[in-house]
Parts: C-alpha cells; sequence; structure tokens
C-alpha cells in the first residue's frame, strides 16, 4: 500500500508541476500580449497628443481670421480705389488742358 500511495504521489507531484509549469508559460504569454497592447496604446496615445498639439498651433485665432479677411479685402479693393485715383487724375490734367486751351 505504501509503495502504491508512493507512486500515486509521484504521478500526483508529476501531474501537478506540469500542469503549473503550463499554466505559468500561458500566464507569461498572456502578460507579454497585454505588455504589447499597452505598448501599442500608449504610443497612439502619444501620437494622438502629438497631432492635437500640432492642430491646436495651427488653429487660426478669431484675429487672425479678422486680419485675413481685411487683408483678402485691400489686395481686392486697391487695384480698384487705385483705378479710380487714376481717373481722377487722368480728368483733372485733361481738365486742366482744356481750362488752359480755352
Amino acid at each position: 500500500m505504501r509503495s502504491e500511495f508512493s507512486t500515486y504521489m509521484d504521478s500526483f507531484g508529476t501531474k501537478f508541476i506540469q500542469d503549473l509549469s503550463s499554466q505559468r508559460d500561458a500566464t507569461e504569454l498572456c502578460f507579454k500580449t497585454h505588455a504589447t497592447m499597452v505598448t501599442c496604446l500608449a504610443d497612439d496615445i502619444l501620437t494622438v497628443s502629438k497631432n492635437l498639439t500640432t492642430l491646436y498651433d495651427a488653429t487660426l485665432s478669431k484675429k487672425d481670421i479678422e486680419h485675413i479677411v481685411v487683408k483678402k479685402g485691400q489686395d481686392e479693393l486697391d487695384p480698384h480705389i487705385q483705378s479710380h485715383y487714376d481717373f481722377k487724375a487722368t480728368a483733372s490734367s485733361r481738365l486742366d488742358n482744356l481750362n488752359t486751351t480755352l
């Protein structure tokens, strides 16, 4: 009986060590997988953070937009206004010549 018990305990011990080893391997694999996922998530968060910073730096303020609109208006109106001044100068010059002739 002692021999059977010893054989049973040896078998039980071997099976227990195999199960424990298998669980340890599965646990290590699980931790490695989770570590990889956490690393990827950290990289993604860093990328999003950089993108948000870039977006924030590139966002125009109300004052910037007003300046752009005013500049665009000036760029379009200045030639038109200048043509009025040119017309006025030409007309004044011709009227002065006409007055001198008369």
